[in-house]
């Protein structure tokens, strides 16, 4: 149930995303990701399943801010940047850098920084959750000093656009359960295996939702 509560803050800020990107520009709203991804990191470092369970579940709610207001704010960029003509290639190069080599590199960087604050048969998880937070600072704080603030404009852009690269195992968010299931694509009872080998995992999914 708590991890179903991403998924709904995704939902809602996919809706707020066009408005944000129209009232602030680009670069305010990659900050808020950016900002949001610190502050995540931090609730995961000092939350408990005991007296501090609020910062775990504030952690998991703030999903829908990292996700939509760095990740998509970003694709929607690349497509400005890129034009009609490189979009495709562009959205495919940003998918490789983050989910190809960035991943690649996170997750061994993640495995060396696990490793390095074992205790036994424990891990320090305050230490091993900060070294991310502090990344992310700095690179939020690099980010404010040499990036150029843009107005763009949000071309046939569809809020009800929601059906990302999630895992729908926990449940298919509210916004989804009265659309027809043969116009998401992926379907949203296909695996995740099978989310991540589709052609249309380095955009967006759904391609038309159609209330009945």
């Amino acid at each position: 149930a708590v991890m179903s509560l991403g998924q709904i803050s995704e939902a809602l800020f996919i809706l707020l995303l066009p408005i944000f990107l129209k009232r602030y520009g680009i670069k305010t709203t990659l900050v808020v990701g950016m900002i949001a991804w610190v502050l995540r990191y931090i609730l995961f470092a000092y939350g408990d399943v005991g007296g501090g369970i609020w910062m775990l579940i504030l952690g998991v709610i703030l999903h829908g801010i990292c996700y939509d207001f760095f990740f998509v704010s970003g694709q929607i960029y690349t497509d400005f940047k890129a034009g009609s003509q490189f979009k495709s290639s562009a959205q495919g190069l940003i998918t490789l850098a983050t989910y190809g080599l960035g991943m690649l590199v996170g997750f061994r960087v993640a495995g060396k920084i696990t490793d390095l604050y074992s205790t036994g048969s424990s891990h320090d998880w305050t230490q091993i959750w900060l070294i991310p937070s502090g990344f992310a600072f700095i690179v939020l704080i690099f980010f404010i000093l040499t990036f150029k603030d843009e107005k763009i404009k949000l071309e046939n852009f569809d809020p009800d656009l929601v059906v990302l690269n999630n895992d729908f195992s926990s449940g298919i968010p509210e916004s989804l359960k009265n659309c027809k299931n043969e116009l998401i694509v992926p379907p949203l009872n296909s695996s995740w295996s099978m989310r991540k080998k589709t052609k249309h995992f380095e955009r967006v999914f759904l391609q038309k939702c159609v209330y009945v």
